[in-house]
């Protein structure tokens, strides 16, 4: 197996999201080949930890999710496979805390008050800006 390594780095804002991809080249797989991509979320230069990551296919296909450990590291997976497939790919990054909420109005998320640690515009995959091309 043919493996190549690539290091990409995208800054929007403060935010920054670094990706080392390993592509592995297979044989004959009638299932989309897959790449393994891993990366590190970091904030104003700080690895941003528990922060939740999507990376949603520009020309459809499964997403890709994973949440950053203690060091803002991530590897990302489908619903069924480590990895995601190869292509563009627009990225979300979330990470907030709640600060109250009324529990006497169940399912009210009116009342929800949260403090944004990434900023919210990061959040949405329409707003944060976050392209990456993985192959």
């Amino acid at each position: 197996m043919d493996k190549r390594r690539n290091s990409r780095a995208l800054e929007a804002g403060g935010l920054w999201a670094v990706l080392a991809m390993a592509v592995g080249l297979a044989g004959c797989d009638r299932r989309p080949q897959f790449v393994q991509a891993s990366g590190v979320v970091l904030l104003d230069g700080r690895p941003v930890p528990n922060a939740a990551i999507t990376f949603e296919p520009v020309g459809g296909g499964p997403l890709g999710a994973a949440n950053t450990d203690s060091q803002g590291r991530f590897q990302l997976a489908t619903s069924d496979r480590n990895g995601v497939v190869p292509g563009q790919y627009r990225a979300a990054v979330t990470k907030y805390e709640v600060l109250n909420i009324d529990l006497s109005k169940p399912g009210d998320f009116r009342t929800l008050e949260v403090r944004w640690i990434v900023p919210q515009r990061y959040s949405q995959l329409n707003t944060s800006g976050l392209q990456f091309k993985l192959d």
